[in-house]
């Protein structure tokens, strides 16, 4: 390959500065160590082998791209699984929930004192929804139980 010197302090084998702009010709493709940072590759020989003109700029591999994608979406869910944890649902949302269920309860879900039991309740839930305690049952009870029949009266 042929190199030119593009830097002082390079010296022939008598100990003489080498000028800077001299081109000459090494063997193999390896730039000695007394060379390296003090010039640059001219041509060569380029056989076998295949020149980077205009590389992408994302020239990543489909499957790292894909193992990157994928990580990317475990992270995204699993920030969204830590805020819905994080967030509870306000009072109108959970005795909206508790109407539904309600609305879906046969009578013999309901206390002597005319309230839904908590556990069929709970036993209603789908996965990952916060579960009913008496005592929420009892603060949300009041506000829609009269948009439902009392169970006794039904029968």
């Amino acid at each position: 390959m042929q190199y030119e010197i593009t830097q002082p302090g390079v010296y022939d084998g008598e100990g003489k500065p080498v000028k800077v702009g001299t081109v000459f010709d090494i063997k193999g493709d390896a730039v000695p160590a007394w060379l390296v940072n003090k010039g640059r590759r001219l041509g060569g020989d380029t056989e076998g082998k295949t020149p980077i003109t205009n590389p992408k700029k994302d020239a990543r591999s489909a499957e790292a791209k894909a193992k990157a994608e994928a990580e990317e979406k475990v992270r995204l869910e699993a920030e969204a699984k830590a805020k819905a944890a994080n967030t509870k649902p306000s009072a109108q949302e959970r005795q909206q929930r508790l109407r539904e269920l309600v609305g879906e309860m046969k009578p013999e879900a309901f206390t002597a004192d005319g309230s839904p039991d908590v556990k069929v309740l709970n036993g209603m839930l789908n996965e990952g929804e916060i579960a009913f305690t008496a005592e929420e049952r009892d603060q949300l009870w009041p506000g829609i139980k009269g948009e439902f029949t009392p169970p006794a009266a039904g029968k």
